[in-house]
């Protein structure tokens, strides 16, 4: 019976590391995504200040790059809801 507590002790801590695991990745994807979002907005004004010609380009591509952005925010947002109902 005591090998059994102590399986069950042991099999309960490495799945609290794996939910804090997932916890601390999920923040990190948040923090990098956001980043990159603005970034893209630092360099798209950069551009509109010194460039005409290319702008309508690139604001195409950061719509698209942002939106992606976004999308991988809101999965994130729900596996971080996810993993905080299994608590």
């Amino acid at each position: 019976m005591n090998s059994v507590h102590s399986l069950s002790m042991e099999l309960l801590t490495e799945f609290s590391v794996g939910i804090n695991s997932v916890a601390n990745a999920t923040n990190d994807v948040r923090a990098w995504v956001r980043a990159a979002i603005a970034d893209v907005e630092s360099c798209e004004n950069g551009f509109k200040k010194n460039s005409h010609g290319q702008q309508m380009l690139l604001s195409l591509r950061n719509a698209v790059f942002r939106q992606l952005c976004n999308n991988v925010l809101a999965i994130n947002k729900l596996l971080t809801q996810t993993n905080v109902g299994r608590n």
